[in-house]
């Protein structure tokens, strides 16, 4: 986790925010306008910016010689032909209707044939794929017309798609224009996207096959475009960043201008991610977040009256007062272990989980530093309550100890939306979240904060 000094301005942003004199006139309602930019944002997760291309060829033979035949290709048997299915419910029609695939198959995947009688030529994206010495050749169907010999072939190293990850090789991959449409409320939207496409055989959404033309014929698509706005609520400057394909299925976050997005650990971007009908404080005003207009340029919020604060899971939200359990069994309530020191530091984790046991000794080191100035409680999520008692006994662990049964669907765990471990929470004894960050840390970041409350 690198250290990064612009959290603390965002600490103090959020305190005055919430002291600041409040000079604007109140917005009931307001749209902030998203403008389509490339190439700033590199902390997208693979499922926000990327996408998967797939060879048919044993699922849909037809169609896949359909494709080779249109393909411009004499040497057929030397060609893969990859697809993107970027319009899932107009690529099935297609297939129904040119007979590729049986009415039954076709209805049993709740496709209305009606609706898409009348619709744009299909936007699926074809990628003809080349094996040839030592270099893997990419001839992607910019133009879709299904013919691959007015592209300009992309040449990769035959072993670039054993890549786990993206890499520096990704920088010089050159980028082309993917249009597609998308029908949604009964409106069909077009969009203008710049993307690149190359080879990845080891992504973790692939199912996993012997078939070696399947394994040849992976590719991912990664955006490298997204829609970004600003807007200024009670003098801070928020940014607005949206990244998705269509309404039904983006990703927003929210940011103020102070802060910076983390490339290394996206799990700190986590606090500036939200949904549609979240509540967000924005200056000193509560919003909710209305509505995203179909081609996601346009965000629509509305002030909510009378409200203060928001209990939540993210920086600049406040904790609910739940209930613990200690490892005696005891109930107590989370306002009253915060009261016994101005910070507190939450620490979810588990015996199972190897980061959060190579943790313990470096919050142990930290706790022995600083446990005059600031509170530690560890939640433990786990199956069985005598081995999180053996283990805290074991390893010294002279802090405050909960229990959090694994079987257990509702609580803590859940409002709080922890999914990875470790995860920390720094919070106030006012009950505001202050940092949130999941996997192992090295203190650094909390080490400074303390340094800088004194």
């Amino acid at each position: 986790m690198k250290i990064n000094n612009l959290i603390f301005l965002f600490f103090i942003s959020i305190l005055l925010s919430c002291n600041s004199e409040n000079k604007n006139t109140q917005i009931e309602q307001i749209n902030i306008k998203l403008v389509q930019k490339e190439g700033k944002y590199t902390f997208f997760e693979p499922i926000e910016n990327t996408m998967q291309f797939l060879s048919q060829h044993s699922k849909y033979p037809r169609y896949s010689e359909d494709l080779l035949n249109n393909s411009g290709f004499e040497m057929k048997d030397s060609l893969i032909i990859s697809i993107l299915k970027t319009n899932y419910k107009s690529h099935f029609f297609k297939l129904y209707k040119n007979g590729d695939i049986s009415k039954e198959e076709f209805k049993s995947r709740n496709i209305d044939s009606l609706e898409y009688q009348n619709t744009p030529k299909n936007s699926e994206l074809l990628v003809g794929i080349q094996f040839k010495d030592s270099s893997q050749i990419l001839f992607v169907d910019e133009n879709k017309n299904g013919n691959f010999k007015d592209e300009k072939p992309i040449i990769f190293k035959s072993n670039f798609r054993n890549h786990d990850s993206d890499s520096v090789d990704l920088k010089n991959i050159p980028e082309i224009n993917h249009d597609y449409w998308i029908k949604e409320e009964g409106i069909i939207t077009h969009f203008k996207r710049k993307v690149i496409v190359y080879p990845s055989l080891n992504d973790y959404r692939f199912s996993k096959t012997d078939d070696e033309i399947s394994k040849k014929s992976r590719l991912l698509l990664k955006f490298k475009d997204y829609w970004e706005g600003k807007a200024v609520f009670d003098d801070i400057e928020y940014v607005f960043v949206v990244q998705g394909r269509f309404k039904s299925n983006f990703s927003l976050y929210i940011k103020p201008e102070t802060q910076n997005f983390d490339s290394k650990n996206v799990s700190i971007n986590q606090n500036f991610k939200y949904e549609i009908k979240d509540s967000i404080k924005l200056g000193n005003k509560i919003f909710v977040l209305e509505n995203i207009s179909n081609d996601l340029t346009n965000l629509k919020i509305k002030e909510i009256k009378g409200k203060d604060f928001i209990y939540g899971n993210k920086v600049g939200q406040k904790l609910k007062n739940f209930e613990l359990e200690t490892l005696t069994s005891k109930k107590e309530k989370l306002a009253n272990i915060l009261n016994k020191k101005k910070y507190t530091i939450i620490d979810f984790w588990g015996t199972w989980c190897k980061p959060c046991r190579e943790q313990i000794p470096i919050l142990k080191e930290f706790y022995n530093k600083n446990k005059d100035q600031i509170n530690i409680i560890s939640i433990a999520y786990d199956k069985n309550l005598d081995n999180v008692i053996q283990y805290t006994n074991k390893n010294e662990m002279n802090w405050s100890q909960y229990f959090y049964d694994r079987n257990v669907g509702t609580g803590i765990i859940d409002d709080l939306r922890i999914i990875f471990y470790p995860t920390l929470l720094l919070v106030d004894n006012e009950m505001n979240i202050l940092y949130k960050e999941s996997g192992t840390s090295n203190f650094d970041v909390l080490n400074h904060f303390l340094n800088q409350n004194k």
